[in-house]
């Protein structure tokens, strides 16, 4: 099967698997006995985040408290903004149930949890001659039967994971035995041998992050542990980004609502903002009746912030009117206005333009160099992400990204390195292709331009006990702190001049200025309705600045949405518009 027939069928199978209504049910109950709830609600850069840290900060709720975070990314925001609170936790639902079932008992390559599900799942799909890949910016079929696994755990639990391996196995039998076989190797019940390395790989009982959170329906209300310091169980509970949670996550809260040891329940989020529908299933179902219970219940109350520090004027207007052109579901939630000390013009420039752009201001802005302020190119999916990060490489510039790299982007940093340091002639990349030699060409010019720069030369000297060093010294040292893969993402550098990545992982952030990758490959699935539409207006709404358009006149390559449509309602906004 080809990967469109391949994700028609599991959308299909996807629609089949119905809700557990005990996920949502259970929490209803659960949270109706709790004597105070918060709904923080509010649009996009009004700080809905932030308040529940000035109400932690101002000691307006009870400690111990916990901070659940949607990713680790807005961990990171939420600990940088806390400091040194005391008694306060933050974590993503994931870490609380890697620590609920054991770090030891993850499936996990040395200590890498992610790597090792990756590999398991490979391992397994190979078995039955599904491809899959580890670039989680490369997807094969393997990868989307997995991300249907982790869709219905989230939407039904286990039994609707039981539901889809039964459906499958019926009308693609390879399919269902991928999956059959990966729960039997983590339950411990079958060997898997590699047929070609006669290697036996061990199964044994251990869990990948779906399983895991699947596990904390058994758990209690985590303890607040700080450093060395057990401060207890949580009298506040804090949850970000509601409108992006799924049943499942919802019904691990109402467990843990259930213990009646939280006072104050808090939840933020902005529902026109729910982009995981397709992804885990995230439903307002349950954010909207907090909203209209905490209006009328005693205890419980609404905090509307409707006045953006992020979004600049008109761009708030054209963000809005984009979103009702493809939701005409009335929504009484967009009342938010944008910041009038900020004007944001919309730019509209071809992809090659735009890019040079990008590497000329990196070049010349000092700000960009030294983390004052920050690009992010936003894309619609994986495979435009791909070609936009390489296409920057080639320029000299150094993408970073939000969840993750790109193996690609591994491979190339790991040939720079083996230059830089004498192990590879220049002359063995004439037998790369022009494509991979342009990339590893461009990053080696962007690390002589760091070698060359007095700051980063003054780092070195000191390093070096203030030895004279050559430019082959302070190239080796670009490459192994400046290339290091860890800091290639947002967790480990979030002060990089240029992220790229999809708008899914930007949630919660915000840059300078952000350019959209306004199309796709031909093929790709990506949604132009009103589920893409709240998509693109999270990729506008993540601007403190102006917003560019980025267009493709590439063969093969589609619009997202319609450019003179974009323009024509930016234009009826009061938006500024720079055609180039």
């Amino acid at each position: 099967m080809g990967n469109t027939q391949v994700t028609n069928l599991f959308d299909r199978i996807k629609k089949l698997i119905p809700v557990n209504r005990g996920f949502i049910d259970g929490f209803i109950e659960a949270v109706a006995d709790v004597d105070k709830v918060t709904v923080v609600y509010g649009g996009p850069g009004t700080g809905k985040t932030a308040k529940p840290i000035i109400m932690i900060k101002e000691e307006l709720v009870p400690k111990p408290a916990q901070v659940v975070a949607f990713n680790n990314s807005t961990a990171h925001w939420f600990e940088n903004r806390l400091g040194e609170e005391e008694c306060v936790s933050v974590r993503t639902i994931d870490s609380i149930a890697v620590s609920f079932v054991g770090f030891e008992n993850m499936v996990k390559v040395g200590d890498d949890i992610e790597r090792g599900v990756e590999t398991l799942r490979r391992r397994v799909s190979s078995l039955f001659h599904v491809p899959f890949s580890n670039d989680p910016y490369k997807l094969e079929e393997g990868n989307e039967l997995f991300g249907l696994f982790d869709y219905v755990a989230n939407k039904a639990g286990r039994d609707g994971i039981d539901t889809v391996i039964r459906v499958l196995s019926k009308v693609f039998p390879r399919y269902g035995a991928v999956l059959d076989v990966y729960i039997k190797c983590l339950e411990g019940k079958v060997r898997l041998r590699n047929s070609k390395k006669g290697e036996v790989f061990d199964c044994k009982p251990r869990y990948d992050f779906t399983l895991a959170r699947l596990e904390l329906l058994n758990s209690v209300l985590p303890r607040v542990k700080v450093g060395r310091e057990d401060c207890g169980a949580p009298r506040t509970l804090i949850v970000d980004e509601v409108q992006d949670l799924s049943p499942l996550m919802w019904a691990i809260l109402g467990k843990w609502l259930s213990s009646g040891e939280v006072e104050h329940f808090i939840v933020a989020g902005d529902f026109d903002q729910l982009i995981y529908r397709s992804l885990h299933h995230a439903d307002l179902e349950i954010p909207r009746w907090l909203y209209h219970q905490a209006k009328v219940k005693h205890g419980w109350q609404v905090i509307e912030l409707t006045h953006s520090h992020r979004v600049p004027q008109p761009l708030d207007t054209l963000a809005i009117a984009f979103l009702n052109a493809f939701d005409k579901d009335p929504s009484p939630w967009r009342k938010w206005k944008g910041n009038r000390d900020k004007f944001g013009i919309l730019y509209i420039k071809p992809l090659p333009l735009a890019l040079f752009e990008i590497a000329r201001d990196v070049e010349q802005k000092e700000d960009l160099r030294w983390g004052r302020s920050s690009y992010a190119v936003l894309a619609p999916t994986n495979e435009v992400v791909l070609r936009v990060s390489t296409a920057l490489m080639t320029l000299g510039v150094l993408p970073h990204f939000l969840k993750g790299y790109p193996s690609a982007v591994a491979d190339y940093i790991e040939v720079v390195r083996r230059v830089v340091n004498g192990e590879l002639g220049l002359g063995a990349l004439e037998a790369l292709d022009d494509d991979s030699k342009n990339v590893i060409y461009g990053i080696l010019r962007y690390v002589k331009l760091r070698a060359r720069d007095y700051a980063v030369r003054s780092i070195v000297y000191h390093l070096s006990s203030e030895r004279e060093v050559s430019d082959s010294d302070v190239m080796k040292y670009v490459v192994e702190n400046e290339l290091n893969p860890k800091k290639l993402v947002y967790a480990g550098n979030p002060n990089a001049p240029v992220f790229v990545d999809t708008v899914y992982t930007a949630k919660g952030l915000e840059f300078d200025r952000v350019y959209i990758a306004n199309f796709t490959l031909k093929n790709s699935r990506v949604p132009r309705d009103k589920w893409g539409a709240r998509l693109f207006y999270v990729a506008l709404t993540r601007s403190r600045g102006s917003v560019v358009i980025m267009t493709s006149n590439k063969e093969g390559d589609v619009e997202w949405f319609p450019v003179k449509a974009i323009a024509e309602l930016a234009r009826r906004a009061g938006v500024e518009v720079v055609v180039e």
